[in-house]
């Protein structure tokens, strides 16, 4: 019998049991039986037993019978083992993350910290349990209220808190702390909070370097901006002298315009919410508003301007705006000899994710014999122009990756579309 049992039992078990049996019974005073082991079912395969029994023995104490009862506790063996697996592991994590933990006990007034946690706040391991006060004066004193009352009013079982806080150091840059906690109740204690915390000064530190570093990239472009802006209103002011100089001031206006046009884009630069980027509805709007103002005034020709809120980075934003600007003053040279018209511009975002600008008009449309709509712009300049307009849009618009149509209504609708990639 004895055999059987110790064939079935693990091989590792086997050594162990036997001897731990025979100890039992060659013993001769010990009665009760308790034994942990192993056996290979042939069935289900291993399987963990545990035996409770009892030895009866003669009266000079001879064991003359072993009887007890066997009892199956493999599922209750592989739930410990999981819960000793995820308990190392949870370890192991914390140690990795080096995160340290703590508990608040709001009856006794008392915070009890992991050694970690006593590390941050430069406290030693024997100090694991102190007042709730002591904790909050080695926290920075504008951290320290709203800590506190983050403690008094976290509430009933499950309310959560989280806090950034700094620590107040003896003298240098004070340490920066994340933490977090969770009011539970234990099944034989009244509600505490229990949380973890982490040391966040390196990760407060690269953010405050990102911060100066942009706060001084932003500061940098804004003075190359006006930099800019000065030196092409130099450049306009230089063209205009030359202009009044010369006997060909008509020669100047095209150079001055293109020119003009750069100069009002740099002006709509922005570096509030995204450096070297600019409002290019604002834009459109401004240039409209400008030429109603200048060439427009006291003629019977009507610029209508409809611009959604899109942003543009400066190196998109000014070749586009150089071709708008051409196509509109374009238009207004070319486009209505008896000197009576209207001329719309319109920016929208398309479902397609492209910006599309429609420049039209009803003006006298190309002015090819036999045009016909669908012609595109690159045959020539519209209505009269050198042809030197049409090669300036078809380059620009190539550069930025744009795509241009133009075609006769009668007048010239332009659509280009650009795909807004940043």
């Amino acid at each position: 019998m004895l055999t059987a049992w110790r064939e079935r039992l693990h091989p590792e078990d086997r050594d162990r049991c036997e001897a731990e049996l025979r100890q039992l019974i060659e013993g001769g005073t010990s009665r009760l039986v308790e034994m942990s082991f192993r056996v290979i079912h042939p069935e289900t395969g291993l399987r963990w037993i545990e035996g409770r029994g009892q030895v009866l023995r003669d009266a000079a104490g001879r064991a003359l019978r072993l009887t007890g009862v066997n009892f199956d506790v493999t599922e209750r063996r592989a739930a410990e083992a999981a819960r000793e697996r995820a308990a190392m592991m949870l370890g192991m994590s914390i140690e990795v993350a080096a995160i340290g933990t703590w508990e608040y006990d709001p009856e006794a007034d008392r915070v009890t910290a992991s050694a970690r946690t006593l590390a941050m706040f430069g406290l030693p391991e024997d100090a694991a349990s102190l007042p709730k006060r002591a904790w909050l004066d080695l926290i920075h004193p504008s951290d320290r209220d709203a800590v506190r009352e983050a403690l008094l009013t976290i509430g009933e079982e499950g309310a959560e808190t989280a806090q950034v806080f700094r620590l107040a150091g003896a003298g240098g840059a004070p340490r920066w702390i994340s933490a977090r906690g969770r009011m539970v109740r234990p099944a034989n204690g009244h509600p505490r909070l229990i949380g973890a915390m982490t040391d966040i000064t390196e990760t407060k530190r690269r953010e405050h370097d990102r911060e100066a570093a942009l706060e001084h990239r932003q500061t940098l472009l804004a003075e190359l901006n006006h930099r800019m802006k000065n030196n092409l209103h130099l450049i306009l002011s230089m063209l205009r002298l030359e202009a009044t100089r010369s006997d060909r001031p008509e020669a100047f206006g095209a150079a001055t315009e293109r020119i003009a046009a750069v100069a009002d884009l740099h002006a709509q630069l922005g570096f509030a919410e995204g450096a070297g980027r600019v409002g290019f509805g604002d834009y459109l709007e401004d240039l409209a508003t400008k030429l109603r103002h200048s060439v427009l005034s006291g003629t019977d020709i009507r610029l209508d301007c409809e611009a959604a809120r899109v942003d543009l980075a400066l190196d998109r934003a000014v070749p586009l705006g150089l071709v708008v600007n051409e196509l509109v003053t374009n238009a207004i040279k070319y486009a209505f000899p008896t000197g009576r018209g209207r001329i719309g511009l319109r920016l929208e975002q398309t479902a397609q994710d492209e910006l599309l600008v429609v420049v039209e008009d009803d003006g006298c449309g190309p002015d090819a014999p036999g045009d016909a709509p669908g012609d595109a712009v690159e045959r020539g300049a519209p209505c009269g122009g050198s042809g030197l307009g049409s090669r300036l849009v078809t380059g620009l618009c190539e550069q930025i990756g744009a795509r241009i149509e133009s075609r006769a209504l009668p007048g010239l609708r332009h659509e280009i579309r650009l795909p807004l990639r940043d």
